[in-house]
């Protein structure tokens, strides 16, 4: 990669990085960095080093840095560049309600806490990790850039409620955030004021259809900090998520027709409801789902009725009637299914109580801050 003649070099702003020169070189997009270190010329020698021990990173799930050049306080970095990413992946199935299956879920978690905790055992710490700076692949894959060397810092991130630092720990909670924000095909801004909601945060992880085990990894995930996992840990204790729920990796064929195809909304109630459920979340939103005409209690719960399929029989009175007796074993599971809700169908349950008490909750530190 010589420094002259490169093919279609482009000049442009981007979002995560600032401006940038994107060019190809030998079927690769390009990009260039340009740095200027004349007024911090104290950080220039920390950060020459972090660049050569980034070039050093070889990671299937991380944007290849290959190299850097200097002149005085001057210096160029060159990498790998590709400009679709997760956010925009999120709006496009947004428009169309087109919500990501659990495979497609599993698939993007196991690959960033793989590389994550690859950048753990460096001590690198992805400094601002959220949909927009994460970038897809056609073929599903997932690819983190240099971000704590090139990357622009967001006016809004998903930071960790705590004060203590502790930066893997902190990536992990957005982590979290990040995933909640691909089930829900919503932005959370809603859930940070002056400070984090996490009542909100666990209410949207309560209202997931997903597997329980799925939903639990998540929740880990967004915990005090005391109880979280850094990545490491994550890997140590819970290998690979993605082989113990599916048992064969899906192709490229499979993962584009599930891109392509509509799914149910993994949310309850939500595709149930008027468009405006379906804007991006915020405690208006919640208080307009929880009044909806016709719904008297938690709307976290109604779908169980809604989504309820119809008997096949022709006879639909005499279907409604007869029912064919359970045996034990059926019974038993039943039971266990139901006590793995976190919700009952029953008006006044505990989950109503928190819904209220969040959303009142919610309501008074809008109105204090004259939000709403």
């Amino acid at each position: 990669m010589g420094n002259t003649n490169y093919l279609n070099t482009n000049h442009i702003e981007d979002e995560r990085y600032g401006i940038i020169n994107k060019f190809q070189y030998e079927n690769n997009t390009i990009l260039q960095k340009n740095l200027d270190f004349t007024n911090v010329k104290d950080q220039l020698l920390s950060f020459t080093q972090l660049l050569d021990q980034s070039k050093l990173l070889d990671h299937k799930n991380l944007f290849k840095l290959h190299k850097y050049e200097q002149d005085g306080n001057q210096i160029s970095v060159f990498c790998d560049y590709h400009e679709y990413d997760l956010n925009q992946d999120v709006e496009s199935r947004r428009k169309e309600l087109n919500y990501y299956s659990e495979t497609q879920l599993i698939q993007i978690y196991d690959q960033l806490v793989s590389v994550l905790a690859y950048l753990q055992q460096f001590q690198i710490s992805h400094n601002d990790l959220q949909p927009k700076n994460i970038h897809y692949l056609p073929n599903g894959v997932i690819k983190l850039s240099h971000f704590w060397a090139i990357g622009v810092p967001s006016k809004f991130r998903y930071s960790a409620p705590e004060q203590q630092p502790n930066i893997f720990k902190q990536t992990a909670f957005a982590l979290g955030m990040t995933m909640i924000h691909l089930m829900t095909l919503t932005q959370l801004h809603f859930c940070y004021g002056q400070k984090v909601h996490l009542s909100l945060i666990y209410e949207l992880l309560n209202s997931s259809e997903y597997s329980q085990e799925f939903t639990n990894k998540i929740r880990n995930l967004v915990q005090k900090i005391q109880f979280r996992p850094d990545f490491l840990e994550i890997q140590y204790q819970h290998p690979k998520l993605i082989h113990r729920l599916v048992q064969n990796s899906p192709t490229n064929d499979t993962i584009m027709s599930l891109r392509q195809s509509p799914n149910k909304s993994p949310m309850r109630l939500v595709q149930h409801l008027p468009r405006v459920v379906l804007r991006p979340h915020s405690p208006v939103t919640f208080r307009k789902i929880q009044h909806t005409s016709g719904l008297s209690h938690s709307p976290l719960r109604i779908s169980k009725q809604i989504q309820r399929p119809k008997s096949p029989s022709k006879d639909t009175k005499a279907s409604q009637t007869f029912q064919s007796p359970k045996s034990p074993q059926q019974e038993h599971k039943e039971n266990v299914l139901d006590n793995q809700f976190q919700y009952s169908s029953k008006r006044g349950s505990d989950l109503d109580k928190r819904v209220r008490e969040a959303l009142e909750s919610t309501n008074k530190t809008l109105l204090k801050n004259k939000i709403v």
